[in-house]
């Protein structure tokens, strides 16, 4: 099934696409809590990395859910490889093999601010 947002105008429709009883999204959107995300902090190889944990795990379901429409109607263009599933750093890598320069960057904490 394709996710048309612009046919979600009621809870009842946004419940089908979920595939979700509608007093349980009800529940979510009227108690913040249970939207509850946290950053944790994983400790890997002499740094760390911030990691994103919902709380709620029919939170985390419907975030699945929704994610798993958006990767089937969205198509990355070819030269983007960062977080595309079956694209690695190697495949991005190998464009590069040979050129004269190549520029790395990195801007800090680019997903949390």
């Amino acid at each position: 099934m394709i996710l048309d947002l612009k046919k979600i105008q009621r809870i009842k429709t946004l419940s089908q696409y979920l595939e979700l009883d509608e007093t349980v999204i009800k529940k979510l959107a009227e108690d913040e809590t249970e939207r509850e995300i946290s950053l944790i902090i994983i400790h890997q190889r002499n740094k760390e990395r911030k990691v994103a944990k919902v709380q709620s795990n029919t939170y985390k379901q419907i975030l699945k859910n929704i994610a798993a429409y958006l990767n089937v109607q969205y198509k990355t263009p070819e030269y983007v490889f960062g977080y595309v599933k079956g694209k690695s750093i190697l495949k991005n890598s190998e464009q590069h093999v040979g050129k004269k320069y190549i520029i790395k960057a990195d801007i800090k904490d680019f997903f949390y601010s």
